[in-house]
């Protein structure tokens, strides 16, 4: 009977118009206002609390503890995934994979993919590729610098752990 008599009646063409304009409009925008808004409130209310720049420091200390293939990968991908918040962040660290970064010398910015070459004396190790931001800020300088610095203790860790391994199946093959 409400229904009938007091929504029903309320429900006409413009009614129906408006709401799949307003739904069309909602969700367009609510994921940029949504960043907008979370990263504003971070900025102001979490000041302090959590350090990312410290965070992303800590992740070289991190790579170099022990010497694994797997923890290396998986911090870093903790790092750009959970710390950075970036988007499809990708490790690069076989031959064939690396081929199209080659002459690749610093840090790249390449559509939208920060290209991070980690290298060790003259080689190339590694290569880390990131996406953009999901907060959509863009990389600061300090991003930069610290990325760096991470990528050449990567390659650090990813050179000694494969000669690590290198040297293990040799033995293991001796024994």
């Amino acid at each position: 009977w409400f229904y009938r008599n007091y929504i029903s009646s309320q429900i006409d063409l413009p009614f129906l118009l408006l709401n799949l304009i307003y739904g069309a409009l909602v969700g367009r925008t609510h994921h940029e206002i949504r960043l907008f808004l979370q990263t504003t409130a971070d900025k102001l209310f979490l000041q302090g609390k959590f350090d990312y720049y410290q965070a992303l420091a800590g992740a070289g200390e991190q790579i170099t503890k022990t010497l694994s293939m797997d923890n290396i990968l998986q911090t870093m991908r903790h790092t750009f995934a959970d710390v950075m918040e970036v988007a499809n962040p990708r490790i690069y660290i076989g031959d064939e994979e690396m081929i199209p970064f080659v002459g690749c010398q610093s840090i790249v910015q390449k559509e939208n993919d920060l290209i991070i070459p980690c290298r060790l004396e003259g080689r190339l190790i590694a290569v880390i590729v990131l996406g953009n931001k999901l907060s959509e800020d863009p990389y600061t300088t300090e991003d930069l610098r610290l990325l760096k610095a991470l990528a050449s203790q990567a390659a650090v860790a990813i050179e000694h752990t494969r000669t690590y391994e290198q040297i293990k199946r040799s033995y293991e093959t001796n024994q």
